[in-house]
């Protein structure tokens, strides 16, 4: 009796891998692991990413798309404990999104 191979996930939450190299999955085609892209078609969220930290990798949707503009350092301090979670964690994306606006 032979057993059978079980996936660690279901076929929508699998990453594929295109012709061109790109990344795809959730429906939104990635340049490369931890490298974020907006995401206009998305009705809540402004950009995606898809993150890889060690094995592990996570379809990451960050950044409210109604808000003009907001102070990044009340972000920071509000949700600095959240960012020292790492590359798995929205708030981590989003302090990376407000370096690079502030610059």
């Amino acid at each position: 009796m032979s057993k059978k191979v079980r996936s660690s996930g279901t076929k929508k939450n699998k990453t594929e891998k295109t012709r061109s190299g790109s990344l795809k999955r959730g429906g939104v085609t990635f340049a490369g692991f931890n490298k974020p892209r907006s995401t206009p078609e998305h009705k809540n969220k402004s950009h995606a990413v898809l993150a890889k930290e060690g094995e592990k990798v996570k379809l990451i949707r960050f950044g409210e798309k109604k808000i003009k503009t907001t102070k990044p350092n009340i972000f920071t301090k509000r949700s600095s404990k959240d960012i020292t979670r790492g590359k798995l964690s929205p708030a981590f994306w989003e302090n990376t999104n407000w370096k690079k606006k502030s610059k």
